[in-house]
């Protein structure tokens, strides 16, 4: 029998089609596909971590990997507008990832999960300020919308 701490690969493999096709859909529909692009990302980020152990526990780790994702997201688009700053935050994310890393296989989806996030956000800087404020708030929206499907 298999041990029931570790998430069966089907329920991941719903969890992340659930997460990332609905908000790509809804954002087709609408005709609001750059807002669906940040949420899908999100949502497909956060779903990378391992979700095992008690609801409470695992209503925690998604929590964090969302406040995570915002954290970095936004430091990522910080610092994309002047190249030496997003060298230097690349350092600083590689060096907490292999900090995540060391945590286990959370860890590993988090280090992923910090990494994808922070170069996507760098490699498009917002425009202004309205638009880095509205962008953290996709990225709080993909992190929610992982979570009420986890």
């Amino acid at each position: 029998m298999r041990d029931e701490t570790f998430e069966p690969t089907l329920n991941w493999g719903i969890r992340m089609g659930i997460a990332s096709v609905v908000p790509m859909v809804w954002g087709v529909a609408t005709g609001h596909v750059e807002i669906a692009k940040w949420i899908t990302l999100t949502a497909e980020c956060i779903c990378w971590v391992e979700l095992r152990g008690a609801p409470g526990l695992r209503l925690r780790v998604l929590t964090g990997g969302t406040l995570l994702a915002i954290v970095f997201a936004f430091l990522g688009s910080v610092t994309a507008d002047w190249l030496w700053a997003g060298v230097l935050g690349m350092l600083l994310v590689g060096f907490l990832s292999g900090l995540f890393k060391n945590l286990g296989d959370r860890g590993s989806g988090l280090a992923v999960s910090v990494f994808v996030l922070f170069i996507i956000g760098n490699a498009n800087p917002p425009r202004d300020l309205d638009d880095l404020q509205w962008r953290c708030l996709y990225v709080l929206i993909g992190g929610l919308w992982t979570t009420l499907v986890g």
